[in-house]
C-alpha cells in the first residue's frame, strides 16, 4: 500500500512539473518549445481521463490514440467554455493568457482528482509485439517519411532544391520493396502504408503558401474570423462553417498555443 501511494505521489509531481514545462516552453519562442507545448495538451489531459475512467488491457498503441482523441475534444470544451467569458464582460476571451490559463487550470485539477484516486494510474496496459531489429529498422524509416516530405514542401516553397522530397519517394519505394521481398515483415504492412499514405498526402497539400481548394476557403475564413477576435460567434459569419466548433474555437486555441511558428508561415 506504501509502495503504491508513493508511485502515485511521484506520478502526480511529475505531470506537475510537466505542466509548468509545457508553459515555460511556450515562452521560448522556437518550434522545439511549441512541438513540446503542442504535445502535452494533445496527449496529457486525455491521458488523464483514461485514468479517471480506468480502461482495463488497453495497449499501448490505443492509449496513445485515445489520449489524443480525448485531449482534441478537450480542448474544444475548454475553448468552448472560455468563449463564454463574454458575459462577463471580457471581449476577446479566446486571448492567449485565457487559453493558457483556462488550460492549466483544467489539467491541474484533472491531475488533482486522478492523485486522490486509489490506484487511479494503474491502467492495465499490454505489452507492444516483440519485433525483432529488422522490424524496428523498417518502421524506424516509415516513421521518417512524414518529416522528409514536410521540410521536402517547405523547402520547394521557397524555391530550394527538391532533394529532401526525392529522398523520400525513393525511400517510399525502397521500404514497399522491401516488405514484399521480406514475408517475415507481413504485419507491417498497414502501418508502413499509413505512413507512406501520410506522407504523400502532406508532400501535396503542403506545397505553396496559400490556401487552395473550395470549401477550405470558407473554413478558413470561419478561422481567422475566430483567430483575428478572439472569440466565436455565429452572428459574426452566420454559415454552416461557422457553426463547427472544430474549425473555429479548436484551430484558434491551437493556433494561440503556436502564434510564434503560426505568424511564421501562415
Amino acid at each position: 500500500m506504501k509502495l503504491t501511494l508513493n508511485r502515485q505521489f511521484k506520478h502526480t509531481h511529475l505531470l506537475l512539473v510537466c505542466t509548468a514545462l509545457a508553459n515555460f516552453c511556450y515562452l521560448t519562442h522556437n518550434f522545439l518549445g511549441w512541438a513540446i507545448t503542442l504535445s502535452f495538451f494533445l496527449l496529457i489531459p486525455g491521458y488523464l481521463v483514461i485514468r479517471l475512467i480506468h480502461l482495463p488491457n488497453i495497449s499501448k498503441w490505443d492509449l496513445a490514440s485515445l489520449s489524443v482523441g480525448l485531449s482534441i475534444l478537450f480542448i474544444m470544451l475548454i475553448g468552448l467554455i472560455v468563449n463564454q467569458l463574454t458575459v462577463f464582460g471580457i471581449k476577446r476571451p479566446l486571448s492567449t493568457i485565457n487559453i493558457f490559463l483556462a488550460l492549466d487550470l483544467a489539467t491541474v485539477s484533472l491531475i488533482l482528482l486522478c492523485s486522490r484516486l486509489r490506484n487511479s494510474d494503474l491502467i492495465n496496459i499490454k505489452p507492444l509485439l516483440k519485433m525483432c531489429f529488422e522490424e524496428y529498422l523498417v518502421l524506424s524509416l516509415a516513421s521518417f517519411l512524414p518529416v522528409l516530405c514536410i521540410f521536402g514542401a517547405f523547402r520547394l516553397n521557397n524555391g530550394a532544391s527538391d532533394i529532401l522530397t526525392m529522398v523520400s519517394l525513393g525511400l517510399t519505394a525502397l521500404l514497399f520493396a522491401w516488405l514484399v521481398f521480406r514475408s517475415n515483415l507481413e504485419r507491417l504492412n498497414i502501418p508502413v502504408l499509413v505512413l507512406a499514405a501520410l506522407s504523400i498526402l502532406l508532400a501535396v497539400s503542403l506545397r505553396g503558401w496559400h490556401i487552395t481548394g473550395h470549401d477550405i476557403q470558407t473554413e478558413f475564413y470561419v478561422f481567422q474570423l475566430t483567430l483575428n477576435n478572439q472569440h466565436w460567434s455565429m452572428n459574426t459569419y452566420k454559415d454552416a462553417y461557422n457553426a463547427c466548433v472544430s474549425l473555429t474555437i479548436l484551430p484558434t486555441v491551437l493556433a494561440k498555443n503556436n502564434h510564434h511558428i503560426f505568424n511564421i508561415y501562415i
